[in-house]
């Protein structure tokens, strides 16, 4: 989405603005490259030699930036892929996830090239892989903080868990999340497959969270971009199904808005207790840590780009490579320091305000 399209809250600084930058040239492929970014400060910026996307995506005419985004490498989970074996061996996803990411810490750092992260589901019909991009992590985690600080309604959520089959299928709900873009309506969607009763079928059951249009009788805008952008056939030499379900931003910030719908509601209750959905949360919460690094990666980081024709050959990062950025950070940073968000240590998600140099100096 071009810069200045986007509301207030979700710009960053221009390649004009990086460049009058204190700047130093970097080898993407270098070790060490993470903590050179981590390290910079709101005066100083990096121009990264080449692309950080691996060279295959880069043979034959299609955008390489298109092309890995939707046929890179996603991190498989560690997660058991029978209903009885999920029902019997139940893991939280946060711990699944942390025994996952750790692999990633013994991997060489510029073989880090990992999007984002993948589940299956092992109940119900509907058996497309679940992905998860990295980049959409904090983008919902921004989105979710800007409708708690920037609107007045907030994320909308109308939940429907009522029915007999919540306790093995999951509630469904209505959520409204507002767009990042000036003037544009918001999102209506609906999020079907919640835990919302602590059982044996907890996991199994987020396992199949699936975030679907249209809304039955909505005359709103509620289908996202990156969904309809997301059609892919995969290569002949691959066995891989080519549907899929990609979450989004407004996914990840809508699921944050039921958990704090649901959190707000607990506060009454004594002792206060997690709900469901925040315990078997599928999307991980990103600490402050992970955010800072965003912050830097949108506003002082820029590549050098010998196909572009402007006279500088300069651009800014693209949602792969910030992804791939994301992933090898969590390699040399870790699970509880990048991917875990504690909020004595981290400050509450929905009033964190720091993203962008404005708000930090």
């Amino acid at each position: 989405m071009p810069n200045n399209r986007k509301k207030p809250y979700f710009r960053s600084r221009t390649i004009s603005e990086i460049k009058d930058l204190t700047l130093s040239e970097i080898n993407p492929q270098m070790s060490g490259l993470i903590r050179a970014i981590d390290g910079l400060d709101s005066s100083h910026s990096l121009v990264l030699s080449d692309s950080v996307i691996p060279q295959k995506f880069f043979e034959g005419q299609y955008n390489p930036a298109r092309k890995a985004y939707k046929h890179g490498a996603y991190l498989p989970l560690e997660q058991k892929l029978t209903l009885s074996e999920v029902i019997q061996y139940s893991e939280t996803p946060v711990r699944i996830r942390e025994k996952s990411f750790e692999r990633l810490r013994n991997m060489p750092e510029s073989n880090i090239n990992f999007l984002g992260y993948r589940f299956r589901p092992v109940s119900g019909r509907d058996k497309r892989e679940r992905f998860v991009p990295f980049v959409w992590l904090v983008e919902g985690a921004k989105l979710f903080a800007y409708a708690c600080q920037k609107t007045i309604k907030g994320i909308e959520v109308k939940i429907y868990d009522k029915a007999e089959r919540v306790k093995t299928e999951g509630a469904s709900a209505v959520l409204s999340v507002p767009s990042r873009t000036s003037g544009a309506s918001r999102y209506e969607f609906r999020m079907d497959h919640i835990p919302m009763i602590s059982n044996q079928n907890n996991l199994a059951t987020i396992l199949s969270l699936s975030s679907s249009a249209p809304v039955e009788g909505s005359s709103k805008r509620y289908q996202m971009r990156h969904k309809d952008f997301d059609i892919r056939y995969t290569y002949e030499n691959e066995r891989e199904e080519s549907d899929r379900m990609v979450f989004g931003p407004h996914d990840i910030a809508g699921y944050f808005g039921i958990i704090k719908r649901l959190v707000d509601e607990a506060k009454t209750s004594n002792p206060p207790k997690y709900p469901i959905p925040f315990i078997m949360c599928p999307f991980s919460i990103s600490s402050q840590h992970q955010m800072e690094f965003y912050k830097r990666l949108e506003n002082n980081v820029l590549v050098k780009d010998n196909s572009l024709k402007s006279k500088n050959k300069l651009r800014k990062l693209n949602l792969a490579e910030k992804s791939i950025l994301l992933g090898r950070s969590l390699g040399i940073f870790g699970n509880d320091d990048f991917a875990f968000n504690k909020p004595n240590r981290d400050g509450r998600l929905d009033t964190y305000n720091s993203w962008n140099w404005n708000n930090s100096d």
